[in-house]
């Protein structure tokens, strides 16, 4: 169950981006990264719409074109979860020194629902702790080469998997070691893979953007 401020906020994310409330009190943190804000900016019930504030946060020495290029980025993201985006110029707040560029994010759906779901999105973690960036394809089947023989172990048939992430920028990946688990969150729910390796990586350009390719097998697949 998720309202419509966390389920962007998920998305964000799984994005790889650190997100946070827009004023939550207390002290500003310093920040050494881009950082996003997350806030509502307006609800109309009688018309189903809801805007959501994603407001990019950058310190003032990584300069203004990685504050722009972030929330750009972002409108993308939140595009592709259904959203009418609108990015707003970027400013310098001489006192914090920091730029900021905030990202309008328009939602038509009840936003007092605590089940909101954005799109058909799908998200994946390996491990505990580690996101992959938009997911553009995820594939599991079981394999007729890997069917166990009626006399070997518990008989538990394989699962392989395939999945294509899209990334916006190129940067370094936490590679999982094998017999690693998998969660897999998409709008009917969760699974999850156990005791994946890897078989293979690799990269590839299409319509003019990186797509990241994974593929593995997984001894056992659960439902969440």
């Amino acid at each position: 169950m998720a309202n419509i401020m966390e389920s962007v906020t998920m998305v964000l994310r799984a994005a790889g981006y650190r997100t946070g409330e827009a004023s939550p009190g207390g002290i500003m943190p310093e920040i050494t990264e881009p950082v996003v804000a997350v806030s509502l900016e307006h609800v109309d019930t009688s018309k189903q719409l809801v805007r959501i504030c994603a407001t990019v946060v950058s310190p003032l020495a990584l300069g203004s074109r990685l504050c722009e290029m972030k929330a750009l980025d972002i409108g993308r993201v939140l595009k592709n979860t259904g959203a009418d985006c609108k990015i707003e110029p970027c400013k310098l707040n001489p006192k914090t020194e920091v730029f900021w560029m905030p990202v309008m994010a328009t939602y038509q759906g009840n936003a007092l629902s605590e089940d909101w779901s954005v799109g058909n999105i799908c998200r994946i973690r390996f491990g505990s702790g580690y996101n992959l960036h938009t997911i553009n394809l995820f594939t599991t089947w079981q394999d007729e080469r890997d069917k166990p023989k009626e006399d070997e172990g518990s008989g538990e048939w394989p699962w392989r998997f395939r999945i294509e992430e899209r990334i916006d920028e190129i940067k370094e990946e936490n590679i999982p070691v094998n017999a690693f688990y998998m969660t897999i969150y998409f709008e009917g729910g969760t699974e999850y893979l156990r005791g994946c390796t890897l078989t293979g990586r690799k990269r590839t350009i299409q319509d003019g953007g990186l797509v990241q390719i994974w593929e593995g097998i997984a001894e056992r697949r659960d439902l969440g």
